[in-house]
């Protein structure tokens, strides 16, 4: 699953793939802000990697809920691309 996300976490762009993670399709999540459908838990960790000035990819570790109810833990990677221009093309699922 392929997400875009601005400064404040709010959802530009998530991939079909979405579905099978979580259930949920991209019109049910774009518009959202991700912190909102996290663990509170994992909140303070993530916004730290979002706003931070680190460069280079970092593993991201997130706790959340699936649509059906079921809790996952979803693993990741988080690439900083503030100031880059950004366009998603190509297969996403």
């Amino acid at each position: 699953m392929v997400a875009i996300l601005d400064a404040d976490s709010t959802v530009s762009f998530v991939s079909p793939a979405s579905l099978a993670v979580l259930g949920r399709a991209p019109d049910e999540i774009t518009g959202r802000r991700l912190v909102d459908l996290i663990a509170a838990v994992d909140v303070p960790t993530f916004i730290g990697q979002l706003t931070g000035s680190r460069a280079g990819d970092q593993p991201v570790r997130l706790r959340t809920e699936h649509a059906d109810g079921r809790k996952l833990v979803v693993e990741g990677t988080l690439t900083n691309l503030v100031g880059d221009k950004v366009e998603v093309q190509g297969r996403l699922d």
